[in-house]
């Protein structure tokens, strides 16, 4: 049997695959595929032990956020999640009247919510356990959402990412409370022109250069905290109603250590009709 097939041989019986049975150039994306797998079945298994319970179409059911993520640990320290009544602990509606919904994307919906402890408006990003577009394994999915609300959640405050508050839990969803930017995107609002701080609303290179430091500072705080974005577009910058630019969306985010850069398999990520060609900027 050839090395990389007994890696992923072990893989698929859910034991880590060993080093010696990928050498070589092309043993580090055999390898890495072969983690990738092993990450999987373990996933799974340890799914089906704590939940016990999964959707007609596969999708696991039971709890998210308080099973570990990839990298092994907690995938949330902040989430309600604790073995109180039906099990997931203390329900968004407990703390937070949630009202209109003011975005919605692939896999999640985005509303405004009344806290009720400090007054504070802020936005509740929800995703369904169940999703009605993920084509891939429902184990992945489940992965991928974890991820999500993980790497969002460890950034804590920050002048230029959106502070996620902490998260919730239910049979159905999870639920993300979020910073509120009701300012619109990048290139939608006014605030780029800086017309709400008196300016002219042209795009002068002064104000370019200042949106543009605020978008890599947001980028560079990713990767101090090991979390790769993968997917910088203009609709992912968000003002405030204060006009500071905040990175939001962390769908696509990975977590990954600078040793294992060169032993992960080369892949394309992101918003597709942005990866395949360069996107003008109307400055100027």
């Amino acid at each position: 049997m050839a090395l990389g097939a007994k890696a992923w041989a072990k893989a698929k019986a859910g034991r880590p695959p060993s080093s010696h049975h990928t050498r070589g150039r092309r043993g580090g994306a055999v390898r890495c595929l072969a983690y990738q797998k092993y990450e999987d079945v373990r996933g799974r298994r340890r799914g089906g032990r704590e939940s016990g319970t999964s959707g007609g179409d596969g999708t696991e059911t039971g709890r998210w956020l308080s099973v570990a993520g990839p990298s092994g640990s907690s995938s949330t320290s902040s989430s309600k999640v604790s073995d109180d009544g039906d099990g997931f602990g203390e329900r968004l509606e407990d703390r937070y009247d949630v009202g209109r919904t003011v975005g919605k994307g692939g896999y999640g919906v985005v509303r405004e919510a009344f806290c009720k402890s400090t007054g504070k408006i802020v936005a509740v990003k929800t995703v369904q356990k169940r999703p009605r577009h993920f084509t891939g394994r429902a184990s992945l999915y489940r992965i991928k959402v974890q991820t999500e609300f993980r790497a969002h959640l460890s950034l804590g405050k920050s002048l230029d990412v959106a502070y996620a508050y902490e998260a919730f839990e239910d049979a159905a969803s999870v639920h993300l409370v979020l910073e509120l930017c009701s300012g619109g995107t990048l290139l939608t609002s006014s605030y780029l022109a800086g017309e709400e701080r008196g300016g002219d609303g042209g795009y002068t290179e002064r104000r370019v250069a200042s949106v543009l430091r605020s978008a890599l500072r947001s980028v560079v705080q990713c990767h101090l905290h090991g979390i790769v974005y993968r997917d910088v577009k203009p609709e992912n910058f968000l003002w405030t109603e204060k006009g500071h630019l905040k990175l939001t969306d962390f769908g696509l985010a990975a977590f990954c250590k600078e040793d294992e850069v060169s032993r992960r398999p080369r892949e394309m990520s992101g918003t597709p009709h942005l990866t395949r060609s360069p996107r003008p900027f109307p400055f100027g």
